[in-house]
């Protein structure tokens, strides 16, 4: 059975990927062409957006790691401050 900070670090993974995956559709013409999506398209805000959930899904599997859960409501928030009170320790 695949561990709670596991699934996170999957979603962070998967979230990476997609980052990625839309940032060379984003910037490569030969990727656009094969896809069929015209040349001045671009997915920076999907770069963003997908970029940001794998670092939180990484920072929620780095404090589950030592025992912190974090819920919502205000998730991210209090996802941000207890791994900044790490960090500062």
């Amino acid at each position: 059975m695949v561990s709670e900070v596991e699934l996170y670090l999957i979603r962070a993974e998967d979230e990476f990927l997609l980052a990625s995956t839309d940032m060379k559709l984003s910037t490569d013409a030969e990727t656009k062409k094969k896809l069929g999506v015209p040349i001045e398209k671009t997915f920076f805000h999907s770069v963003i957006s997908h970029s940001y959930y794998s670092i939180f899904h990484s920072a929620k599997a780095y404090l589950l790691s030592k025992g912190i859960k974090t819920k919502v409501p205000n998730e991210h928030k209090k996802t941000y401050l207890k791994l900044k009170k790490l960090v500062r320790k």
